[in-house]
Order: C-alpha cells, then structure tokens, then sequence
C-alpha cells in the first residue's frame, strides 16, 4: 500500500501527463490536417486522416505514459515494502530474543549476527562474530553443518535439525536449526533456537553438580572438625596424664583404640 503523500503526487503526474497527451494529439490533428490539405487533397479527407493518425499517435502516448505511471507506482511501493521489511529485519536482530545469523554457503563466513545469536553463545557482542567461520564459532562438526547447509539450499521447506555445539565457555548445547536460502544475495539466514529438553537437563545436572559440590566441602571441614576436636581430646587426656583415646594417622584417618564410654572423671 502506497503512502498517501506519493499517492498523490503519482495521481497528480497521471494527470498532467494525461492533459500533455491531449495538447499533443490536437497539435498533431492540426499539422496533419495542413499538410495534407496543401497536397491538394480535399478538406474532408484531410480532417478524416489527420484525425486517425492524430488519435492513433494520441492512444500510443497516452498508454505508453500509463504504463509508465504504473511502473512508477509500482517500484514506489517496492520501495516501500522493502524499507519497511528492511527496518523488520533490524528489530528482529537486535532481538535478543532471537537468534539470527546470515553467512556465506560456501565458505562458512559469517556476514551477520543477531544479539540473539551471540547471547545464546555467551559472545559479548555480536560484531565479533562478523567475519568468521560459523564452524568455529559453534563450535560443531563441520560435516554436520555442511550437510545442514546443503538441504537449506536444495529443499528450504523442509524441517529444521537439530545441531550439537559448543558456547564460549565449552558447554554443550543442542540446538535446533532452520534456513532459508538467499538467491538474490547467495546467503543462507538462519534462525537457531536452544531446544528446551537440552536446557533443563544441563540445568539439572549443574543443580546436581553445585550440589555434590557443596555436600563434599561440607564433608571436608566435617572431616577436619571432627579432627580438630579428638586432637584436642587427646591433648587434654594428655594434660590429664591418660592415655590417648583416638589414634591419628598419616593420612589423616583415625582409628578408635578406646571405647565411647568413658566416665566423667576420666574427662576431668
């Protein structure tokens, strides 16, 4: 749909240029009209063949005028269309939301990169990707990739797949890949997306891991008080001049030589 200002400018063009084809074919008429009249034809013949050939070369202008006209309003519109699908694309980029990439088939290069594409990544800015392999940047087997690249280009209806790789810091990701293939600019543009049964298992199993982690320092300085604490038993059996309770090894286990019950007075 063309915008109303260009709507009438266009309209106002066709009208001006209707009125030009007019003027043209009565000036037309006339000369015609003069000239065969000075060739001693009769005047009714003149006025009859100057009025055919002025309307003839009147229609031929006026159409082609017309269809000119078209063909401007036409390529307004594309204009049009194309910035404003232009300026779609931009906020779709700079989505981080969405994962948008566009790279060369051939040689992998990577010509542009969404915000979302680099959150996904771990990438601090999405200009660092420009220019380099989308192989390496993902981190993927390039053969599955080139395979992947290889149906976008001969069948873009067909479904995404999915594709393993690696963000910055080496976590595994799985995500799911679709493309259409550019045929005017000889670029695929791509949409990734983090396949959600991918996510939660590795959140699950980095759960788990803080988890272990934590019990096993919890087990550690459980370990080393308890240590500490038959240390200073023994020491205060020591002061006590009574033999020591617990024996403490090398490697920092310990073996009971006493039983658990003692008195009050051996603590003494």
């Amino acid at each position: 749909m063309l915008q109303e200002p260009t709507q009438t400018k266009l309209q106002s063009t066709y009208t001006s240029r209707r009125r030009f084809a007019v003027v043209a074919g009565v000036f037309v008429f006339i000369t015609i009209a003069v000239v065969v009249s000075r060739m001693g034809g009769s005047l009714v013949g003149s006025l009859a063949l100057a009025l055919v050939i002025a309307g003839l070369l009147s229609w031929l202008a006026f159409r082609e005028r017309r269809l000119f006209l078209q063909l401007e309003m036409l390529e307004t519109a594309q204009r049009q269309e194309t910035s404003k699908l232009s300026g779609r694309l931009d906020r779709f980029y700079q989505d981080p939301a969405i994962a948008l990439v566009e790279f060369d088939p051939v040689n992998l290069l990577i010509k542009r990169a969404g915000d979302g594409f680099s959150g996904i990544l771990g990438v601090s800015e999405s200009a660092s990707c420009m220019g380099k392999r989308l192989d390496e940047v993902l981190t993927v087997d390039l053969v599955r990739l080139e395979l992947l690249v290889e149906q976008i280009r001969c069948n873009p209806d067909a479904p995404g797949r999915s594709l393993s790789c690696r963000d910055v810091d080496g976590r595994e990701l799985k995500l799911y890949v679709s493309g259409y293939y550019l045929e005017d600019q000889q670029t695929i543009e791509a949409v990734l997306s983090p396949m959600p049964e991918s996510y939660e298992a590795y959140a699950e199993s980095q759960q788990t891991a803080d988890d272990l982690e934590r019990f096993r320092k919890g087990m550690v300085r459980r370990e080393q008080r308890i240590l500490e604490l038959k240390a200073e038993v023994n020491a205060l059996l020591a002061d006590a001049h009574k033999e020591a309770r617990y024996q403490i090894d090398s490697q920092t286990s310990d073996l009971k030589v006493r039983s658990m019950s003692v008195s009050r007075s051996d603590m003494r």
